[in-house]
């Protein structure tokens, strides 16, 4: 087991949706499997590069949720869309959201 860094662990509890929310990843379309206060977990079509910076957004409490996001990991899932694509699993920590953002993330995580 490899040393870790401090970014890469868990601060705040996760909210993982019971139905899937749709999400734009850059301009990429994608699922969000979970989110915290400090980022979200998506799956998408296409690689991302490692401390890349990219806009998130998704509907997010009867609001829509943006924030550019940095890739904390990238990883193939043995999956392909249906375009037969390969599905890609990213780890995002969210850059400096707007107040407006963290309300609609306050309020889902409330749930």
């Amino acid at each position: 087991m490899g040393p870790f860094h401090m970014d890469d662990r868990r601060t705040s509890g996760r909210f993982e949706p019971v139905m899937q929310i749709p999400a734009r990843v850059g301009k990429r379309d994608g699922v969000v499997l979970n989110v915290s206060h400090h980022g979200a977990r998506v799956r998408h079509p296409g690689s991302l590069k490692p401390s890349e910076v990219i806009v998130l957004t998704f509907p997010c409490a009867g609001g829509q949720f943006s924030s550019r996001a940095r890739v904390l990991s990238c990883r193939a899932v043995p999956l392909k869309d249906p375009d037969g694509q390969i599905v890609f699993e990213s780890r995002f920590a969210f850059a400096n959201p707007s107040a407006e953002a963290m309300a609609l993330l306050e309020e889902l995580l409330k749930r």
